[in-house]
């Protein structure tokens, strides 16, 4: 079995709002705003997703009491971690800001792969129902895109897996299969002798044959005998695009 993942994806398509993991040392509850900053390699699986939880929560409109409510955290706490995100990634408030107001022009949000998605109640006269549209907005840009990257890659290697002119798609030449799409996450079906031709191409598709970003995706590559018994062989990294992209 080959697992590949695509790491912070979502948080890279707002034209650089990826989550460095220095900055996010008191949302993920390994420092205070006194300490030092620990390197990304001490934090630990459950401090990231700490931190992940805590940072869409945040980014998508969570107030204190919210945090209190899924952290467990003092109200204090709370709001300490929203002030600290929010001063540790200043632009995602106007870019936020952004995304709703030319919704609230155009009537619709666009991914970074082109679909739209329209959202009447962001003209809405209801407070609630303008507020759940303008949250709509941000995740719609923000995990509709990652869904367009995961798709594009997801059709190169089904392309290089499965020729046009191959009788199915199980063709005997396929150095592999894909079994399951599990939000960023490629599940492969590959003998152990074909597994290195079959990261090559993974590889490719998911750093090099995707929408160019001013961050840069990274694929953690993880491969075992079943899907409960995977350990990780790679890291790759795809080069941030030069281009201007506005934010």
């Amino acid at each position: 079995m080959l697992s590949c993942s695509g790491v912070g994806e979502s948080s890279g398509i707002a034209g650089g709002l990826g989550l460095a993991l220095e900055k996010l040392r008191h949302v993920s509850g390994v420092g205070r705003r006194s300490a030092a900053m620990p390197p990304a390699a001490a934090v630990s699986s459950e401090q990231r997703g700490r931190a992940k939880s805590t940072s869409y929560a945040i980014f998508y409109g969570a107030g204190p009491g919210k945090l209190v409510e899924e952290l467990a955290v003092e109200l204090d706490d709370a709001k300490t971690m929203i002030e600290d995100w929010h001063a540790a990634f200043p632009t995602v408030k106007g870019w936020t800001e952004r995304v709703a107001a030319g919704c609230a022009v155009d009537g619709f949000v666009t991914t970074i792969g082109g679909r739209k998605r329209y959202l009447h109640g962001i003209r809405s006269r209801n407070d609630a129902e303008k507020r759940k549209a303008r949250r709509q907005a941000s995740n719609t840009v923000c995990q509709g895109s990652a869904a367009d990257l995961i798709k594009q890659a997801m059709l190169h290697i089904d392309a290089r897996l499965a020729p046009p002119d191959a009788p199915h798609v199980l063709h005997r030449a396929a150095p592999g299969r894909l079994l399951l799409q599990i939000h960023d996450e490629l599940l492969f079906e590959v003998a152990e002798e074909a597994a290195p031709a079959l990261r090559d191409l993974v590889r490719e598709a998911m750093t090099e044959h995707v929408e160019a970003l001013r961050v840069p995706l990274q694929v953690r590559i993880k491969q075992g005998p079943t899907w409960g018994s995977l350990d990780a062989v790679a890291t790759l990294v795809s080069p941030p695009s030069q281009a201007e992209v506005p934010a």
